[in-house]
Protein backbone atom coordinates (compact mmCIF):
# COMPACT_ATOMS: atom_id res chain seq x y z
CA UNK A 1 0.00 0.00 0.00
CA UNK A 2 1.40 3.48 -0.80
CA UNK A 3 2.66 5.51 2.12
CA UNK A 4 0.21 8.30 1.40
CA UNK A 5 -2.68 5.87 1.65
CA UNK A 6 -1.31 4.48 4.92
CA UNK A 7 -1.01 7.96 6.43
CA UNK A 8 -4.51 8.82 5.25
CA UNK A 9 -5.90 5.69 6.89
CA UNK A 10 -4.03 6.46 10.12
CA UNK A 11 -5.31 10.02 10.23
CA UNK A 12 -8.85 8.92 9.47
CA UNK A 13 -8.68 6.28 12.20
CA UNK A 14 -7.35 8.77 14.74
CA UNK A 15 -9.84 11.50 13.97
CA UNK A 16 -12.93 9.63 12.79
CA UNK A 17 -15.99 10.56 14.77
CA UNK A 18 -17.93 7.33 14.49
CA UNK A 19 -16.06 4.56 12.70
CA UNK A 20 -16.09 0.90 13.61
CA UNK A 21 -18.85 1.01 16.19
CA UNK A 22 -18.22 4.47 17.65
CA UNK A 23 -14.56 4.01 18.57
CA UNK A 24 -13.85 7.68 17.85
CA UNK A 25 -16.45 8.91 20.33
CA UNK A 26 -15.08 6.63 23.06
CA UNK A 27 -11.57 7.93 22.37
CA UNK A 28 -12.76 11.51 22.67
CA UNK A 29 -14.49 10.80 25.98
CA UNK A 30 -11.39 9.11 27.40
CA UNK A 31 -9.25 11.99 26.12
CA UNK A 32 -11.11 14.53 28.24
CA UNK A 33 -9.34 13.87 31.60
CA UNK A 34 -5.95 14.72 30.06
CA UNK A 35 -6.99 18.14 28.80
CA UNK A 36 -7.79 21.16 30.96
CA UNK A 37 -11.38 21.87 31.86
CA UNK A 38 -12.71 24.81 29.92
CA UNK A 39 -13.62 27.93 31.87
CA UNK A 40 -17.11 29.33 32.39
CA UNK A 41 -19.10 30.50 29.44
CA UNK A 42 -18.72 34.12 28.42
CA UNK A 43 -21.25 36.30 30.30
CA UNK A 44 -21.94 38.51 27.29
CA UNK A 45 -24.81 37.54 25.06
CA UNK A 46 -23.89 36.58 21.51
CA UNK A 47 -20.30 35.68 22.27
CA UNK A 48 -18.93 32.81 20.20
CA UNK A 49 -18.99 29.52 22.13
CA UNK A 50 -15.75 27.71 22.86
CA UNK A 51 -14.68 25.23 20.17
CA UNK A 52 -14.94 21.67 21.54
CA UNK A 53 -11.66 20.00 22.46
CA UNK A 54 -12.57 17.06 20.22
CA UNK A 55 -12.55 19.26 17.11
CA UNK A 56 -9.14 20.72 17.97
CA UNK A 57 -7.77 17.27 18.80
CA UNK A 58 -8.78 16.03 15.34
CA UNK A 59 -6.99 18.97 13.74
CA UNK A 60 -3.81 18.31 15.71
CA UNK A 61 -3.91 14.68 14.61
CA UNK A 62 -3.95 15.82 10.99
CA UNK A 63 -1.02 18.13 11.65
CA UNK A 64 0.95 15.30 13.26
CA UNK A 65 0.32 12.80 10.46
CA UNK A 66 0.52 15.07 7.41
CA UNK A 67 2.78 17.90 8.70
CA UNK A 68 0.44 20.38 7.04
CA UNK A 69 0.11 24.05 7.92
CA UNK A 70 -2.53 25.08 10.43
CA UNK A 71 -4.16 27.39 7.90
CA UNK A 72 -4.49 24.49 5.45
CA UNK A 73 -6.63 22.39 7.77
CA UNK A 74 -8.62 25.24 9.27
CA UNK A 75 -12.29 25.38 8.30
CA UNK A 76 -15.55 26.91 9.46
CA UNK A 77 -15.58 24.78 12.61
CA UNK A 78 -12.12 25.72 13.84
CA UNK A 79 -9.66 28.43 12.79
CA UNK A 80 -5.89 28.18 12.69
CA UNK A 81 -5.59 30.61 15.60
CA UNK A 82 -7.83 28.43 17.75
CA UNK A 83 -5.74 25.35 16.97
CA UNK A 84 -2.54 27.09 18.02
CA UNK A 85 -4.07 28.60 21.15
CA UNK A 86 -5.53 25.30 22.30
CA UNK A 87 -2.24 23.55 21.55
CA UNK A 88 -0.36 26.06 23.69
CA UNK A 89 -2.93 25.65 26.44
CA UNK A 90 -2.42 21.90 26.50
CA UNK A 91 1.34 22.36 26.43
CA UNK A 92 1.12 24.63 29.48
CA UNK A 93 -0.90 21.97 31.33
CA UNK A 94 1.41 19.15 30.21
CA UNK A 95 -1.45 17.11 28.76
CA UNK A 96 0.48 15.19 26.12
CA UNK A 97 3.43 14.46 28.42
CA UNK A 98 1.00 12.99 30.96
CA UNK A 99 -0.59 10.89 28.25
CA UNK A 100 2.80 9.53 27.19
CA UNK A 101 3.75 8.64 30.79
CA UNK A 102 0.40 6.96 31.37
CA UNK A 103 0.69 4.93 28.18
CA UNK A 104 4.17 3.75 29.18
CA UNK A 105 3.09 2.85 32.72
CA UNK A 106 0.10 0.92 31.38
CA UNK A 107 2.36 -1.00 29.01
CA UNK A 108 4.71 -1.80 31.88
CA UNK A 109 1.83 -3.02 34.03
CA UNK A 110 0.09 -5.09 31.35
CA UNK A 111 2.92 -6.32 29.13
CA UNK A 112 6.12 -5.43 30.94
CA UNK A 113 9.10 -3.34 29.89
CA UNK A 114 12.26 -5.28 29.06
CA UNK A 115 14.76 -3.11 30.88
CA UNK A 116 17.59 -5.62 30.95
CA UNK A 117 18.72 -4.33 27.51
CA UNK A 118 18.74 -0.64 26.57
CA UNK A 119 19.56 0.72 23.11
CA UNK A 120 20.46 4.36 22.44
CA UNK A 121 20.88 6.02 19.07
CA UNK A 122 20.18 9.29 17.29
CA UNK A 123 18.16 10.23 14.23
CA UNK A 124 18.49 13.40 12.15
CA UNK A 125 15.45 14.95 10.47
CA UNK A 126 14.83 18.20 8.62
CA UNK A 127 14.01 21.53 10.27
CA UNK A 128 13.74 23.98 7.36
CA UNK A 129 12.31 26.84 9.45
CA UNK A 130 15.08 26.84 12.04
CA UNK A 131 14.21 27.29 15.68
CA UNK A 132 15.49 26.34 19.11
CA UNK A 133 16.66 22.84 18.13
CA UNK A 134 17.82 23.53 14.56
CA UNK A 135 21.44 23.10 13.51
CA UNK A 136 23.49 22.56 10.37
CA UNK A 137 23.14 18.89 9.46
CA UNK A 138 26.41 17.06 8.78
CA UNK A 139 24.75 14.62 6.36
CA UNK A 140 22.49 17.02 4.43
CA UNK A 141 24.91 19.56 2.88
CA UNK A 142 24.70 21.84 5.89
CA UNK A 143 20.93 22.29 5.81
CA UNK A 144 19.09 22.88 9.06
CA UNK A 145 18.11 19.74 10.89
CA UNK A 146 16.92 18.32 14.20
CA UNK A 147 18.33 15.34 16.10
CA UNK A 148 16.36 12.99 18.34
CA UNK A 149 18.45 10.97 20.80
CA UNK A 150 16.25 8.01 21.71
CA UNK A 151 16.55 5.24 24.28
CA UNK A 152 14.37 2.12 23.96
CA UNK A 153 14.05 -1.19 25.76
CA UNK A 154 14.74 -4.62 24.27
CA UNK A 155 11.32 -4.62 22.54
CA UNK A 156 11.73 -1.15 21.00
CA UNK A 157 9.39 0.69 23.38
CA UNK A 158 10.52 4.35 23.58
CA UNK A 159 11.59 5.24 27.11
CA UNK A 160 12.98 8.74 26.65
CA UNK A 161 13.81 11.28 23.96
CA UNK A 162 16.24 14.19 24.02
CA UNK A 163 16.03 16.87 21.31
CA UNK A 164 19.13 18.66 20.03
CA UNK A 165 20.46 20.41 16.91
CA UNK A 166 21.59 18.18 14.08
CA UNK A 167 25.24 19.20 14.48
CA UNK A 168 25.47 17.77 18.01
CA UNK A 169 27.44 14.56 18.34
CA UNK A 170 25.73 11.44 19.67
CA UNK A 171 28.24 10.85 22.46
CA UNK A 172 27.56 14.06 24.49
CA UNK A 173 23.81 13.38 24.24
CA UNK A 174 24.15 9.96 25.90
CA UNK A 175 24.15 11.30 29.48
CA UNK A 176 20.93 13.39 29.23
CA UNK A 177 19.28 10.56 27.31
CA UNK A 178 20.07 8.05 30.05
CA UNK A 179 18.76 10.45 32.68
CA UNK A 180 15.25 9.97 31.25
CA UNK A 181 15.33 6.24 32.00
CA UNK A 182 17.50 5.95 35.13
CA UNK A 183 14.49 6.13 37.53
CA UNK A 184 13.08 2.98 35.91
CA UNK A 185 16.25 0.90 36.33
CA UNK A 186 17.69 -1.14 39.14
CA UNK A 187 21.46 -0.75 39.59
CA UNK A 188 23.55 -3.40 37.90
CA UNK A 189 20.73 -5.07 35.96
CA UNK A 190 20.83 -3.36 32.53
CA UNK A 191 23.14 -3.40 29.52
CA UNK A 192 23.48 -0.47 27.13
CA UNK A 193 23.90 -1.41 23.46
CA UNK A 194 25.57 1.37 21.45
CA UNK A 195 27.06 1.76 17.98
CA UNK A 196 30.63 2.80 17.18
CA UNK A 197 29.79 6.49 17.45
CA UNK A 198 29.81 6.06 21.24
CA UNK A 199 33.15 4.20 21.34
CA UNK A 200 35.10 6.41 23.76
CA UNK A 201 36.42 6.40 27.30
CA UNK A 202 33.94 9.08 28.39
CA UNK A 203 31.04 6.88 27.32
CA UNK A 204 32.32 3.90 29.30
CA UNK A 205 32.90 6.10 32.34
CA UNK A 206 29.38 7.50 32.13
CA UNK A 207 27.91 4.01 31.91
CA UNK A 208 30.02 2.75 34.82
CA UNK A 209 28.88 5.66 37.02
CA UNK A 210 25.28 4.62 36.39
CA UNK A 211 25.98 0.91 37.00
CA UNK A 212 25.23 -0.02 33.39
CA UNK A 213 27.09 -2.71 31.47
CA UNK A 214 28.45 -1.59 28.10
CA UNK A 215 28.09 -3.33 24.75
CA UNK A 216 29.68 -0.89 22.29
CA UNK A 217 30.70 -1.60 18.71
CA UNK A 218 34.43 -1.04 18.12
CA UNK A 219 35.64 1.50 15.61
CA UNK A 220 37.35 0.02 12.60
CA UNK A 221 35.72 -3.37 13.06
CA UNK A 222 32.58 -4.57 11.27
CA UNK A 223 29.51 -4.61 13.49
CA UNK A 224 26.39 -5.68 11.56
CA UNK A 225 23.18 -4.14 12.84
CA UNK A 226 21.43 -7.53 12.90
CA UNK A 227 24.19 -9.16 14.95
CA UNK A 228 23.24 -7.43 18.22
CA UNK A 229 20.30 -5.71 19.87
CA UNK A 230 20.71 -2.33 18.16
CA UNK A 231 18.19 -2.96 15.39
CA UNK A 232 15.20 -2.28 17.65
CA UNK A 233 16.05 1.41 18.02
CA UNK A 234 16.24 1.80 14.24
CA UNK A 235 12.77 0.30 13.98
CA UNK A 236 11.47 2.75 16.59
CA UNK A 237 13.01 5.63 14.65
CA UNK A 238 11.08 4.39 11.61
CA UNK A 239 7.88 4.37 13.66
CA UNK A 240 8.50 7.99 14.68
CA UNK A 241 9.29 9.00 11.11
CA UNK A 242 5.90 7.68 9.98
CA UNK A 243 4.54 10.93 11.48
CA UNK A 244 5.59 13.55 8.96
CA UNK A 245 5.51 16.35 11.51
CA UNK A 246 8.67 14.80 13.00
CA UNK A 247 10.33 14.20 9.62
CA UNK A 248 9.74 17.73 8.32
CA UNK A 249 9.51 19.81 11.48
CA UNK A 250 8.40 23.36 10.76
CA UNK A 251 7.94 24.32 14.41
CA UNK A 252 10.49 26.65 15.97
CA UNK A 253 9.74 26.59 19.69
CA UNK A 254 11.11 23.85 21.93
CA UNK A 255 7.84 23.11 23.85
CA UNK A 256 5.87 22.69 20.62
CA UNK A 257 8.36 20.21 19.18
CA UNK A 258 8.35 18.23 22.44
CA UNK A 259 4.53 18.23 22.33
CA UNK A 260 4.41 16.50 18.95
CA UNK A 261 7.20 14.06 19.87
CA UNK A 262 5.27 13.04 22.98
CA UNK A 263 2.09 12.71 20.90
CA UNK A 264 3.77 10.36 18.43
CA UNK A 265 5.41 8.38 21.24
CA UNK A 266 2.06 7.84 22.94
CA UNK A 267 0.58 6.49 19.70
CA UNK A 268 3.53 4.12 19.23
CA UNK A 269 3.31 2.75 22.78
CA UNK A 270 -0.42 2.17 22.55
CA UNK A 271 0.00 0.35 19.23
CA UNK A 272 2.48 -2.03 20.83
CA UNK A 273 0.22 -2.39 23.86
CA UNK A 274 -2.74 -3.45 21.76
CA UNK A 275 -0.64 -5.88 19.72
CA UNK A 276 0.82 -7.43 22.87
CA UNK A 277 -2.64 -7.68 24.42
CA UNK A 278 -3.94 -9.51 21.35
CA UNK A 279 -1.15 -12.04 21.65
CA UNK A 280 -1.77 -12.59 25.35
CA UNK A 281 -5.50 -12.97 24.86
CA UNK A 282 -4.90 -15.38 22.00
CA UNK A 283 -2.89 -17.65 24.31
CA UNK A 284 -5.91 -18.09 26.60
CA UNK A 285 -8.52 -18.81 23.91
CA UNK A 286 -9.40 -21.92 22.02
CA UNK A 287 -8.51 -21.74 18.30
CA UNK A 288 -12.16 -21.81 17.26
CA UNK A 289 -13.07 -19.04 19.72
CA UNK A 290 -10.10 -16.94 18.59
CA UNK A 291 -11.13 -17.22 14.96
CA UNK A 292 -14.71 -16.33 15.83
CA UNK A 293 -13.70 -13.20 17.74
CA UNK A 294 -11.31 -12.07 15.02
CA UNK A 295 -13.95 -12.49 12.34
CA UNK A 296 -16.54 -10.59 14.37
CA UNK A 297 -14.09 -7.72 14.86
CA UNK A 298 -13.48 -7.46 11.14
CA UNK A 299 -17.22 -7.53 10.43
CA UNK A 300 -17.54 -4.32 12.45
CA UNK A 301 -15.49 -2.52 9.81
CA UNK A 302 -17.02 -3.83 6.59
CA UNK A 303 -19.67 -6.34 5.67
CA UNK A 304 -19.04 -8.49 2.59
CA UNK A 305 -21.47 -7.55 -0.20
CA UNK A 306 -23.57 -10.09 -2.06
CA UNK A 307 -22.72 -10.09 -5.74
CA UNK A 308 -25.79 -9.77 -7.99
CA UNK A 309 -24.24 -12.08 -10.56
CA UNK A 310 -23.87 -14.92 -8.06
CA UNK A 311 -27.44 -14.45 -6.82
CA UNK A 312 -28.83 -14.43 -10.35
CA UNK A 313 -26.95 -17.62 -11.14
CA UNK A 314 -28.58 -19.35 -8.19
CA UNK A 315 -25.42 -19.44 -6.11
CA UNK A 316 -24.98 -18.70 -2.45
CA UNK A 317 -23.75 -15.18 -3.07
CA UNK A 318 -20.63 -15.64 -0.94
CA UNK A 319 -17.29 -14.34 -2.08
CA UNK A 320 -14.66 -16.95 -2.89
CA UNK A 321 -12.10 -17.85 -0.26
CA UNK A 322 -8.46 -17.87 -1.31
CA UNK A 323 -5.65 -19.33 0.74
CA UNK A 324 -2.01 -18.36 0.83
CA UNK A 325 1.06 -20.36 1.88
CA UNK A 326 2.31 -20.03 5.47
CA UNK A 327 4.31 -16.95 6.33
CA UNK A 328 7.67 -17.04 8.03
CA UNK A 329 9.11 -14.77 10.68
CA UNK A 330 8.67 -14.40 14.37
CA UNK A 331 5.21 -14.58 15.85
CA UNK A 332 3.53 -15.92 12.70
CA UNK A 333 2.10 -19.35 12.21
CA UNK A 334 0.15 -20.72 9.27
CA UNK A 335 -2.24 -18.12 7.85
CA UNK A 336 -5.30 -18.09 5.66
CA UNK A 337 -7.35 -15.26 4.19
CA UNK A 338 -10.93 -14.50 4.95
CA UNK A 339 -13.36 -14.13 1.99
CA UNK A 340 -12.45 -11.44 -0.49
CA UNK A 341 -14.37 -8.20 -0.01
CA UNK A 342 -14.98 -5.39 -2.50
CA UNK A 343 -12.40 -6.77 -4.91
CA UNK A 344 -9.54 -6.87 -2.36
CA UNK A 345 -8.42 -9.61 0.02
CA UNK A 346 -9.96 -9.65 3.43
CA UNK A 347 -8.17 -9.46 6.73
CA UNK A 348 -5.50 -11.96 7.65
CA UNK A 349 -6.73 -14.52 10.14
CA UNK A 350 -4.82 -17.34 11.84
CA UNK A 351 -5.61 -20.87 10.89
CA UNK A 352 -6.94 -23.40 13.36
CA UNK A 353 -3.43 -24.58 14.22
CA UNK A 354 -2.16 -21.32 15.74
CA UNK A 355 -3.16 -19.01 18.58
CA UNK A 356 -1.34 -15.85 17.41
CA UNK A 357 -3.83 -13.12 16.45
CA UNK A 358 -2.50 -9.93 14.80
CA UNK A 359 -4.44 -6.72 14.53
CA UNK A 360 -5.30 -7.34 10.88
CA UNK A 361 -7.27 -4.43 9.49
CA UNK A 362 -8.11 -3.01 12.91
CA UNK A 363 -6.61 0.45 13.39
CA UNK A 364 -5.04 0.72 16.87
CA UNK A 365 -4.85 4.51 16.62
CA UNK A 366 -8.62 4.64 17.06
CA UNK A 367 -8.25 3.15 20.53
CA UNK A 368 -5.30 5.24 21.69
CA UNK A 369 -7.00 6.87 24.66
CA UNK A 370 -9.48 4.08 25.27
CA UNK A 371 -6.66 1.62 25.84
CA UNK A 372 -4.56 3.70 28.19
CA UNK A 373 -7.47 4.42 30.50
Amino acid sequence: MPRSATRARSAAALSSADTGGGGGDRSANCCQPFFPISGPRHPLVGHRPRIPDRVVFDKLVQVLVYSCAYARIADQRCSATTIRRRRDEWIHRGAMARLEDLARSCYDRMIGLKLEDLVVNGCITKAPCGGDHAGRGPVDRGKLGLKRSLVVDAAGIPLGVVLAPANRNDSPLLTPTLHTVIPLLEPGTATAHLDRGYDSGKTRTALAERHLAASIARRGKPAPLQAGQRWVVERTHAWHNAFKKLVWCTERRRPVIAFYVAFATAVIIVRRLIRGAWKRIAGTLDPADALDRHERANQLLAQPPIRPSARAAGGSGRSPTRSIPPRGGRGHGAWERLPWRHGRPGALAPSAGTLDIPLGRLAPERLILTAVT
